[in-house]
């Protein structure tokens, strides 16, 4: 071992003592050593070469000017309670290089452009391992630093990222960047579920709550199962305070669960809130009022924007068997939301199923496979606006009765494009205005009830704005319609018998056309 510019305590090649002792003592010379020089004034930059696996029973710490690199293969063991403490740089590739026992501790404090996941091995725990990094670097003010997943991670139990109460102080949000390597079909999905039978369905495969800031990029999910069994309730949650967080680039392979589900309560007490809703048979209103208390509280506090781009969702189960959202916010969520570029395809209930506050759509592509039918006829809706289940259309309408719509350029061959739900004098500040959208669906309108647009109300003047569309089915107004409900700015509709300008579709026992409205069937 010689003092300069570079020093190895394990020697220069992979022999060497094969004891934690022995290791202990090299590593506490070479830090000595380093020490010494630094209180002569020799601080110069020195590399801490670890040439060879080591295990530490001790607590070590890595001097500002010292940079630890490692030879390949070379992977430290911390025994439990140990702690390694680099203050000064990391070069460690992208292998794993900590092997940490019990309750074992890497601190990385000094400059680092990147996390790696894959420091710590490829389960689940080497990503807990890598946001304790990152929240230990927010609490000693370095610079955080995104993290880098390599996967697949099969998992048993949901990811979550939520920072401790020491990180989130001062009610500030916190920046939280996950990067994976998700390049297209021939790259492995990032999360998948661990397909043993003693995993059940899982929340999500990764859990965002708490205060938030999420960049996610190029990260695979994938919530299905050979077997057939549940796999997750959904690939990514939004819990908390999210704000000005981005999706992009990330691909979602769907089975029955939500794509990208928000929420503004935490897990816990939104799951509370579900199921004591699914579990009174008799206690619709009892429900409607928790999801109701839930909007009131998302009212007192600003609307979160969250951006989706570049995305694609597909549901992969057949027509009958598949019931997934793409994405999902839900009552509780003051959300503002651009979705741009994706695309979402398969078999979905809904490919956006919105009760936010705002909700931008541009350059989308929609592709359901999933048809209506007589029980359920808004199976199969590219975007929905307002509650999905009808028993809590009035509450729902409450909580979403500001939501408005804008979306732009965009294509679909789904049975319906559009389903929005209004309370009165909600489109005051809500409503929808659809600029060049193109609906063609692959059946016939006549045939199985498909529709472009089922407008449900009462609603008011200027609810619904058409520019420069071309719908291959009705746009129905289902309720009391103001005069001037819908504008219509230069929108053609084009059927199987040509382009027309008035009714199209319908029966013989009802008037199914364009802003003809309909009253509802009687109960």
């Amino acid at each position: 071992m010689t003092l300069g510019s570079f020093i190895s305590p394990f020697g220069g090649t992979a022999a060497g003592s094969t004891s934690s002792s022995g290791d202990d003592l090299a590593m506490f010379q070479a830090l000595h050593s380093i020490e010494e020089a630094a209180r002569t004034g020799n601080a110069a930059p020195v590399i801490l070469w670890i040439a060879r696996s080591a295990t530490l029973n001790i607590s070590v710490p890595i001097p500002r000017h010292v940079t630890l690199s490692f030879a390949p293969g070379a992977v430290l063991t911390l025994s439990p309670s140990a702690r390694l403490d680099i203050q000064g740089r990391l070069d460690a590739g992208t292998e794993r290089r900590f092997d940490l026992r019990a309750d074992a501790r890497v601190f990385l404090r000094g400059p680092l452009d990147e996390i790696h996941a894959a420091w710590w091995g490829a389960d689940a725990d080497a990503i807990a391992h890598a946001l304790n990094v990152l929240w230990d670097r927010y609490e000693h003010g370095s610079e955080p630093a995104p993290i880098q997943l390599s996967g697949p991670y099969h998992l048993e139990a949901p990811v979550r990222v939520e920072p401790p109460a020491a990180v989130t102080r001062q009610d500030q949000l916190v920046d939280v960047v996950i990067r994976g390597r998700h390049y297209g079909a021939r790259s492995p999905m990032t999360f998948q579920v661990k397909d043993v039978d003693h995993v059940g369905g899982m929340d999500a495969l990764l859990a965002i709550d708490g205060k938030v800031t999420l960049t996610l990029e190029d990260v695979g999910f994938d919530v299905t199962r050979s077997s057939g069994r549940p796999g997750a309730r959904s690939a990514l949650t939004l819990a908390g305070d999210h704000d000005r967080s981005l999706i992009e680039g990330c691909t979602f392979r769907l089975g029955n669960a939500k794509g990208i589900d928000v929420t503004v309560l935490g897990l816990v007490w939104r799951d509370a809130f579900l199921d004591s809703s699914r579990g009174l048979s008799a206690g619709v209103g009892f429900g409607a009022l928790l999801i109701l208390l839930a909007g009131l509280a998302a009212a007192s506090r600003k609307a979160d924007r969250v951006s989706v781009s570049r995305c694609d969702f597909e549901g992969v189960l057949p027509d009958k068997a598949g019931s997934s959202i793409p994405i999902a916010v839900d009552a509780t969520a003051p959300t503002m939301m651009d979705v741009s570029d994706c695309q979402f395809r398969g078999a979905y209930d809904c490919a956006i199923a919105f009760m936010g506050s705002d909700l931008v759509v541009t350059h989308c592509a929609f592709d359901c496979t999933t048809n209506p039918d007589a029980a359920d006829p808004l199976r199969g809706v590219d975007i929905h606006l307002g509650p999905r289940d009808p028993s809590a259309s009035d509450a729902g309408g409450l909580i979403a009765s500001t939501a408005h719509l804008t979306v732009t350029h965009c294509v679909s061959t789904s049975s319906t494009f559009l389903v929005g739900r209004q309370a009165p004098s909600s489109t005051r500040s809500g409503g929808a205005l659809l600029t060049n959208v193109l609906h063609q669906p692959r059946s016939t309108p006549s045939s199985d009830g498909a529709s472009s647009i089922r407008w449900i109300g009462p609603y008011d003047r200027r609810s619904l704005t058409l520019q420069g569309c071309e719908l291959g089915a009705p746009v129905l107004l289902l309720g009391v319609a103001s005069e001037g409900a819908v504008v219509n700015l230069g929108t053609r509709f084009v059927g199987l018998s040509g382009t027309r300008e008035e009714i199209i579709g319908g029966s013989a026992d009802s008037v199914v056309g364009l802003f003809s409205p309909i009253e509802p069937p009687r109960t």
